[in-house]
């Protein structure tokens, strides 16, 4: 009961940080922040984070956007991937942010996420696109997934 109890404040915690970040002038440190919080949960494992180019301001509305869609891909981690190691970069290009999400947990076969009740997936994708955006998640059941999340400078 203790854990249970343990694993639902954690989850609090993450949706509290993403719902009400300290700044929202430094969003590589807020979504740090919220993976760094994600990995202290039951399923523990380690954070790296890197950063190339000069960050360019982006608007309230994209970076709440941002920080949902990052929450779930974390959240994926933590509750399923069983992975031992979290991967987050930033490419701050020219007309271009990356921001791609690496683990090296156990994968999912997304074509059963596509078919079941798994809503995340599809919300993520929603997501993206509210912002002109565009999201691609490539995993397949073992090597781990990648989540990267392409956004134009001008959305």
């Amino acid at each position: 009961m203790e854990s249970l109890a343990n694993q639902a404040f954690e989850h609090i915690r993450i949706t509290l940080t993403t719902l009400q970040p300290k700044s929202f002038t430094n969003i590589e440190a807020t979504l740090m922040d919220i993976a760094i919080l994600a990995s202290r949960g039951q399923r523990a494992f380690q954070v790296s984070f890197a950063s190339e180019g000069v960050p360019w301001p982006l608007s309230t509305f994209v970076k709440q956007k941002i920080f949902a869609i990052f929450r779930e891909a974390v959240t994926n981690v933590q509750k399923h991937s069983d992975a031992s190691q979290l991967e987050i970069r930033f490419l701050w290009a020219e007309a271009l942010l990356t921001i791609s999400v690496a683990d090296d947990g156990n994968g999912m076969d997304m074509t059963f996420q596509a078919q079941d009740d798994h809503y995340g997936i599809a919300i993520m994708h929603e997501r993206a696109k509210e912002f002109h955006g565009r999201l691609e998640i490539q995993s397949n059941l073992g090597p781990g997934t990648f989540v990267t999340l392409y956004l134009p400078m001008d959305p």
